[in-house]
């Protein structure tokens, strides 16, 4: 679910809904629609179950195309970490104890039907994704695209 807290063309923030313990989060652009996303942010509780995580994002486009950027980056059990995409950011990732940080391209767009997907390879039961928020720019998709 998305809550536009803007108006098209502006800058808006987009704040997605937590899904349960173990889970990814998914969120639509909505049809005829064109976002430009411009930085994302969600966290990441881990549990203690012992294991490596990769957190990253894919987005799969209607056409089945999809973009995944997950960085090579190990967060381990029992940690909390905020994780961001930055656009432009000129940097594949960093990390430091409580944040990871990652570039997405600076000049992005995504077409309505869009999904954007968390991609935490290595997730399990017990971890935690929560405060998920989008910010870029939306503008009216006038033709059908995909």
């Amino acid at each position: 679910m998305l809550t536009p807290l803007s108006r098209l063309g502006s800058p808006q923030t987009l704040l997605g809904v937590a899904p349960g313990a173990g889970n990814q989060f998914t969120i639509t652009i909505p049809k005829q629609q064109i976002f430009r996303p411009q930085f994302l942010h969600f966290q990441l509780t881990t549990d203690a179950n012992v294991g490596n995580r990769y957190a990253g994002i894919t987005f799969n486009d209607a056409a089945g195309l999809n973009y995944n950027i997950t960085p090579e980056t190990a967060i381990v059990a029992s940690t909390v970490i905020q994780v961001s995409g930055v656009s432009g950011l000129g940097i594949d990732s960093h990390l430091t104890s409580t944040t990871l940080m990652y570039s997405l391209p600076s000049e992005f767009y995504l077409l309505g039907g869009t999904d954007i997907v968390s991609q935490v390879d290595g997730i399990q039961v017990g971890d935690v994704i929560e405060n998920i928020r989008l910010f870029g720019s939306f503008w009216a998709q006038t033709t059908d695209l995909t």
